[in-house]
């Protein structure tokens, strides 16, 4: 994606900018990778701050998971457990 959107700006702009301001497109292509640069670190921490809450979900998921299994297996190495109960608990 970094190297295409130069790429891209370089033929648009290339024939209007030399066609119209008669001024060279690689000004452009400078402008349009300053851009990138500027808004790349954007992009990352917006993207890692995704990352981080997903994977945050997924570990309350998992240790909630964890936790009702070991309860489970805590009732049953008790042995008085119903078996009405126990279906109960592996609802």
């Amino acid at each position: 994606l970094t190297m295409l959107i130069p790429l891209l700006s370089y033929y648009i702009f290339s024939n209007i900018v030399t066609n119209t301001y008669n001024t060279p497109a690689n000004i452009i292509i400078v402008f349009t990778v300053i851009i990138i640069k500027l808004v790349k670190p954007f992009l990352r921490v917006c993207a890692e701050n995704k990352l981080r809450s997903i994977g945050q979900r997924m570990q309350n998921i998992l240790s909630k998971a964890v936790l009702s299994k070991t309860f489970k297996v805590s009732l049953l190495s008790n042995h008085d457990v119903t078996s009405s109960e126990l279906l109960k608990i592996m609802q």
